[in-house]
């Protein structure tokens, strides 16, 4: 039984390569009565091995997106907070720039 095993796992591994991993649990549901148990799993575990994988890295992109927003957040309220200062800086300012203007104007 060992060697049907075997060939059973190429025959769902060369399947699977063939396909799409879809046809393969669909294939795999509708001749179910063929395979073993292990057969099943080891099938399974081809088929959901890739799409854990991706999904831990789109999981880890969230993390690293989620940290990136959070920071841009914190430097924008620093950046706003910095506006406010010049701009007041700059109301301070600018009386004394136009007095400076007009005075230099009517030394001409």
């Amino acid at each position: 039984m060992a060697p049907l095993l075997c060939l059973q796992t190429e025959t769902i591994a060369n399947f699977t390569l063939s396909n799409k991993h879809i046809s393969l649990i669909e294939y795999l549901s509708a001749n179910s009565a063929m395979f073993s148990n292990s057969t099943i799993t080891n099938a399974t575990c081809l088929f959901l091995r890739p799409q854990l994988k991706d999904q831990q890295e789109a999981e880890r992109k969230k993390v690293t997106s989620q940290e990136i927003q959070k920071a841009i957040a914190e430097q924008t309220l620093v950046i706003r907070d910095k506006q406010v200062f010049v701009k007041e800086d700059l109301d301070k300012v600018e009386p004394a720039v136009i007095d400076a203007q007009n005075g230099r104007w009517s030394v001409s």
